[in-house]
């Protein structure tokens, strides 16, 4: 394209810092600052009420997009904030509790999702959005390895009381950020099926391990199948990057099945099975699927989400502290339970779009992750918790980002 259009792109992409400096602050705030354990409280605070809000600002004062939107892309977004209301209607309507504490509720993520509509008035480059991921995910990873050998607990949701369970010999201490290693991965991923040299090998293997940290078998999964995918996807590969990628491969199983290392994922489903983990989990899943269930209107639109203070938040309360079932735990039942049949329906559908019939209109970094949702999605919910929501406006994004891009060539 010619000079001029070259400079204006420039110009967008480097124009609004203040907006990658607020993209990032969501980010953290979205993963809790990498479970950060003396900010636990802080941030699920009321506070996150001010980081959130100026989004709708920015909106409402932005003017007309410098970026267009992508209508399908558009319509994801404003069809999954459709679904946050009903599942408010519905619960207001079947379990009683008030529109206001519904809605107090959901806030963070009607603001999270508009993200997309200001990223496309104050457009931020997808290069500037990969780097912004790239040292989130390296910091992330950091933490990981620096809290694996630090004898004192300082990030994640668990090992406060000293029980830290051991899994594939590793400390697992759940922090949140596994996410944010995606990106980069695939980044690198797809830098190293293009040009197949040992850095963009390593930097994907690098970001891989920020994933494998959070030591979850179907976040594994999610993840290998993705890989195989975008792998597929290409089938550009010379013969040294296959005998390359079957090593790698070959060794991952050979670990992952290895009985002889602490917690091995054998040993995790052994243990499970005699304690009777999976069976809470099949418990709940039953449990919030049926019983928990106030008829057909609860079945299609959802319960929405609870608030402590009303009866309804006190049944969910007292599901996950007395009985154990946790909806967080059961993925795709988790989201039906919340949201309803037809938000279920909806999702897998938009990950076999993005993955399957559109994949030729979609950079191959995001369609792998797409990929990876679908794969991960039985026992991983996507929607439920911020950081994992945080991911979808930046993507449709930076696809919309892509595809200007790509009309301007």
């Amino acid at each position: 394209f010619t000079k001029k259009n070259n400079m204006r792109q420039i110009t967008v992409a480097h124009r609004y810092i203040w907006m990658e400096i607020y993209l990032i602050i969501m980010l953290l705030f979205a993963n809790n600052f990498f479970s950060f354990a003396p900010l636990a409280n802080f941030c699920n605070s009321d506070f996150k009420i001010f980081v959130f809000a100026p989004i709708f600002l920015l909106i409402i004062l932005g003017g007309k997009p410098r970026i267009p939107y992508n209508t399908k892309n558009k319509n994801v977004i404003l069809i999954l904030m459709l679904f946050l209301i009903t599942s408010a209607i519905s619960c207001y309507l079947f379990r009683g509790q008030s529109l206001y504490q519904s809605i107090r509720g959901l806030f963070p993520s009607f603001a999270i999702l508009s993200l997309y509509f200001a990223l496309h008035k104050f457009p931020v480059s997808e290069r500037r959005i990969i780097k912004i991921f790239i040292v989130l995910a390296t910091i992330f990873i950091f933490i990981n390895i620096f809290q694996q050998i630090s004898p004192t607990y300082y990030f994640g949701s668990r090992g406060g009381n000293g029980e830290v369970e051991i899994r594939m010999g590793l400390k697992r201490y759940f922090l949140f950020g596994d996410r944010l290693c995606l990106i980069p991965m695939f980044f690198y991923l797809k830098k190293w099926i293009d040009q197949p040299n040992n850095k963009n090998l390593a930097l994907s293997f690098f970001f891989f391990l920020g994933i494998f940290f959070a030591l979850e078998r179907t976040l594994l999964f999610g993840t290998i199948c993705a890989i195989i995918y975008m792998l597929l996807f290409f089938k550009r590969l010379n013969i040294k990057q296959w005998i390359c990628i079957i090593g790698i491969l070959s060794a991952g199983y050979y670990f992952f099945t290895n009985d002889k290392i602490e917690g091995s994922f054998i040993e995790k489903t052994t243990v499970n099975r005699e304690s009777g983990e999976d069976d809470i989990r099949l418990l709940a899943i039953d449990f919030y699927t049926r019983t928990f269930q106030e008829g057909i209107g609860t079945v299609l639109w959802g319960n929405g989400i609870s608030d402590t203070n009303s009866q309804y938040g006190h049944l969910v309360k007292e599901a996950e502290e007395n009985m154990g079932y946790y909806r967080v735990d059961i993925g795709i039942f988790g989201d039906f339970n919340i949201y309803g049949l037809f938000f279920v329906i909806f999702m897998i559908g938009i990950f076999l779009h993005y993955a399957f019939i559109k994949r030729k209109q979609v950079p191959p970094i995001y369609a792998a992750i797409f990929m990876f949702f679908l794969a991960s999605y039985a026992l991983n919910s996507q929607v439920n918790t911020f950081y994992r929501l945080i991911m979808w406006p930046i993507i449709l994004y930076c696809i919309d980002y892509n595809t200007l891009k790509t009309k301007k060539l």
